[in-house]
Order: structure tokens, then sequence, then C-alpha cells
């Protein structure tokens, strides 16, 4: 819709089947679907690794390691722990899918 690209990865056990209630909830909203040759161009693919609740220190640790191993971004959510101090804070880290393992 209005022009914005979505790239869907599906697990199913019955591609026609989600291909087409694909189309349809598409259609619906008034876009459609095309091969992804189309449209993977728009896109960047990352690696998402999330690390929870972790001490300050803990997270200075990992956010230095990230860095050093080529992380592409990184993310510190404070609100993890519930507000509590304590329990500390998650730490989400990006990279190139290519760069893992």
């Amino acid at each position: 819709p209005n022009g914005v690209a979505v790239a869907i990865d599906c697990l199913t056990d019955k591609r026609t089947r989600t291909l087409a209630f694909l189309k349809k909830a598409f259609k619906d909203a008034g876009g459609q679907v095309v091969t992804s040759s189309e449209i993977m161009h728009m896109f960047t693919h990352r690696a998402r690794i999330k690390v929870g609740r972790l001490a300050a220190e803990q997270r200075d640790s990992v956010t230095e390691a990230a860095i050093e191993a080529g992380a592409d971004d990184l993310e510190e959510d404070d609100d993890e722990g519930g507000g509590d101090a304590d329990r500390g804070a998650s730490v989400t880290l990006y990279c190139s899918r290519a760069s893992l393992p």
C-alpha cells in the first residue's frame, strides 16, 4: 500500500495455500505480491542477536566486543527489566548474516 515494499519470509508446509493467503491479504489492502527479485535490492539482510538483562559493566563488555567483531549497529533497552534496575537491560546487536560463523 502507498508504494511501501514489504519482504515476507514464510515457513509453511503448503506453499500454494500460503501464497494465496498473502495475495488475498495484500489485494484487500490495495497492494500486490511480486517476486522477490523485484524488491530484494531494496533490503539489507542482517542478523539480529539479542542478549538479555546484563549489568552495566557486562553491557559495556558486550558492546565493545560486538564493535570489535564488526557489528553494524546495536541498541540498549533499559526497559527490559520492567523498571527493576538490578535486573539490568538487554542489548540487541545487528550484523551482516555473512559475518556469522
